[in-house]
């Protein structure tokens, strides 16, 4: 009986192991434009940066009817529980010059191990620190506006974090952090030259991260998941449905087990990457209305410590618990054995003289 019990004990009290999770999604965008074709086919020289302005009549001009930039920040961990913060603020088209750049959100105890605010570079790859953190940063358009003066194009950035490193053993931890950016807007080129057509393209220059990590003796059912999304469309009264998944940039990362998953996208030579290689020419038609919506998104989420189904992680109370039960028995147990030495007669070897061995 003795022996079944410490067998339990020594069951209850090793629990899961203690485990790590990590998941990160940067996005750092030094240029994002919306190029009009005038020279060659194809990206050149030549070519100049889309213009939107309340009249014009040029192919290169647009009335911007409207324009709308949401963004939010969402950051959650437990436990402890209900711990979180968010963020939401836009712009509209008097105010595509104005930067949007929000504090930082972060939650947990180790937010000073966090990067930094408007920092956007790869994270490396180590566990620091219990938070949620996410960021964001945008100035500029991707078309020049006026009034208001000449973008130059558009920067932003965007990260979401989590780190959790689990000090406790006998607790699930859990984090979510995201980073979005949507940007709408309603153009009609030069209506007084309706139906000739022009061609358009956009290019990026970027440096990207999903990075998702789950340590040695961490829990099947553990989970770290990294995802960056960026997705331009436009969609025209004459039919014109254009999308592009910005090349290279778009990951998702999941590691079924213990393992790292570390994808870091740029292009494959430092410049732009264009729309234009993958998805053609933009073409489109003056007196027509488009639609142009591009939608950002940085997340990450992680668990860690989860143990398999079916077998739930051991509670604080279960550990006090199993100290409670198991150390008298042992206590009881050292008590016999002190009675029965008292009660043991004398051994007639026992005295001053030699002992036998």
């Amino acid at each position: 009986m003795g022996l079944a019990l410490i067998a339990v004990s020594v069951l209850i009290v090793s629990g899961p192991a203690f485990g790590k999770a990590l998941a990160s999604a940067s996005l750092d965008v030094a240029s994002f434009i919306w190029f009009v074709d005038l020279g060659a086919p194809g990206p050149s020289a030549e070519d100049e940066i889309l213009l939107a302005r309340i009249s014009g009549n040029d192919p290169a001009y647009g009335d911007l009817d409207s324009a709308r930039d949401d963004a939010g920040l969402e950051v959650s961990i437990a436990p402890p529980a209900g711990t979180g913060d968010d963020w939401d603020g836009d712009r509209r088209e008097d105010e595509l010059t104005t930067p949007i750049d929000p504090p930082r959100l972060c939650v947990g105890a180790d937010c000073d191990q966090a990067p930094p605010e408007n920092d956007f570079s790869p994270l490396p790859v180590e566990f620091s620190g219990t938070y949620s953190n996410a960021d964001l940063a945008l100035s500029g358009y991707m078309m020049d506006v006026t009034p208001g003066g000449p973008t130059g194009g558009e920067s932003l950035g965007l990260r979401a974090d989590i780190s959790l490193p689990v000090p406790d053993p006998s607790a699930v931890y859990a984090g979510e952090a995201e980073a979005t950016l949507r940007q709408d807007a309603d153009i009609e080129f030069d209506p007084s030259a309706a139906g000739d057509i022009f061609s358009t393209y956009f290019a990026v220059i970027f440096e990207a991260q999903a990075l998702a990590r789950l340590s040695d003796g961490e829990q099947e059912d553990s989970e770290a998941v990294a995802d960056l999304e960026f997705e331009v469309n436009v969609e025209g009264e004459d039919g014109t449905d254009f999308s592009w998944d910005v090349t290279n940039l778009n990951a998702e990362v999941t590691p079924d087990d213990q393992e790292l998953l570390d994808k870091e996208t740029a292009p494959p030579t430092p410049g732009p990457v264009y729309s234009f290689t993958s998805e053609g020419m933009l073409v489109l038609t003056r007196g027509v209305e488009y639609e142009l919506d591009i939608d950002i998104r940085a997340f990450v989420t992680a668990t860690a410590n989860e143990p398999p189904v079916g077998v739930p992680a051991p509670s604080a109370f279960m550990l006090v618990l199993s100290g409670l039960v198991f150390a008298p028995l042992f206590r009881l147990r050292a008590r016999r054995g002190d009675a029965a030495r008292r009660c043991r007669p004398e051994s007639p070897l026992r005295g001053s003289g030699p002992r036998l061995r």
